[in-house]
């Protein structure tokens, strides 16, 4: 019945082969899904991402196999999704599944064929969650945007701040930024609503308030050698963490060279240090260079207890020497040393000057608001 024509060219008459048109699948296969054996069929091999997706946020998805070139639509569920990027081996197409379902994924070509992904794709509501906020705590009666980092942020999510609807900006499903107009009392509380559950808060996030004119200060999240590249290095450092987390104003670094200190280069507040559990470090200025009452160990990422290049008193001076700033902060030598301090440590002035160590070493910095 297949005559003895050569629809793959290999030499072998239809009649006496067994794959015809030479695309993996056997005749005996093709003909049990009706499919022409003298033409090379699609295949989809794989389809990423799988397994359980979320709803309403937009996904890309990739299908590889074989013989896709000539793909025109894809069916998703009961939806028609266009591709793109087609190659005889792979394409993509993107999807918003509108709400919880089970699908199957099926490719259209120009000719009518079609192949269906293997497996099926799940989608569901998945619970909105926030594992940060950027900035931790808010000052009073200062308007501030709050940055969240989480997941499953979806559009048509809501918000509240204080029990009042605000409009949240989603940026992307992990992160979203909602306003706190002039927040006031002891906390703010921000709540999140899927918009499946519009009554029912996924998340409530709850922001500590310190007083109107307080400073921050905090260790960096990342380490560095000696080499800071002076004062004004280190000041960029801080300067580029506290914009990276939504910490407003101008900071600068607790370190000094053989040039200058803390002492003659910081506004010296008369408003009161704060760390970023909400926890008063220092009554203002004159209390920091005496002795800190709490310790300076929370960054903008978490609880860091760690060792902090300093060469710094504590009453904010520079530490004599050349052994004490790693050549004005520009050696990464292991044979020259900076002084250091313990930002866990609340006894004398260790939290600034606790030790020496090898400019080779990854120290953080104390970063203070101006």
């Amino acid at each position: 019945r297949e005559g003895i024509g050569d629809a793959d060219g290999d030499g072998i008459a239809n009649f006496m082969d067994s794959d015809n048109d030479d695309d993996g699948y056997s005749d005996s296969q093709e003909l049990l899904l009706g499919q022409d054996i003298n033409v090379p069929n699609p295949r989809i091999t794989s389809i990423t991402p799988n397994g359980t997706l979320p709803t309403l946020g937009l996904t890309t998805f990739t299908l590889q196999g074989t013989n896709l070139g000539a793909a025109t639509s894809i069916q998703i569920g009961s939806d028609l999704e266009a591709p793109y990027n087609v190659t005889q081996t792979s394409l993509d197409f993107d999807y918003t599944a509108p709400a919880p379902a089970v699908v199957t994924v099926t490719a259209t070509m120009a000719n009518g064929d079609t192949a269906t992904a293997p497996g099926s794709i799940t989608f569901a509501d998945f619970a909105l969650s926030v594992f940060r906020a950027e900035p931790r705590l808010l000052r009073d009666g200062e308007s501030t945007t709050v940055t969240l980092r989480g997941s499953n942020f979806v559009p048509g999510m809501t918000a509240e701040v204080e029990g009042v609807p605000v409009a949240p900006n989603l940026v992307n499903t992990s992160t979203l930024e909602v306003l706190v107009a002039s927040p006031s009392g002891a906390t703010t509380t921000i709540e999140l609503f899927h918009p499946s559950r519009p009554s029912v808060a996924d998340v409530t996030e709850i922001l500590p308030i310190v007083p109107a004119g307080s400073k921050f200060i905090f260790p960096t999240p990342s380490g560095y050698q000696g080499s800071l590249g002076g004062v004004s290095g280190a000041d960029a450092r801080c300067q580029a963490v506290a914009d990276q987390y939504s910490y407003s104003g101008t900071y600068k670094a607790w370190i000094s060279d053989s040039t200058s200190s803390p002492a003659t280069s910081f506004v010296q507040s008369v408003d009161p240090y704060y760390n970023l559990a909400a926890e008063r470090v220092a009554d203002d200025w004159s209390d920091l260079v005496t002795g800190i009452d709490a310790w300076i160990n929370q960054s903008p990422v978490g609880t860091f207890n760690v060792n902090v290049w300093t060469g710094t008193s504590g009453s904010g001076q520079a530490i004599v020497g050349g052994t004490s700033n790693c050549q004005d902060w520009t050696a990464f030598a292991a044979t020259q040393t900076g002084r250091y301090g313990s930002v866990f440590n609340t006894t004398g002035e260790s939290w600034t000057s606790s030790g020496s160590s090898p400019c080779n070493v990854f120290r953080s910095l104390i970063c203070v608001q101006q």
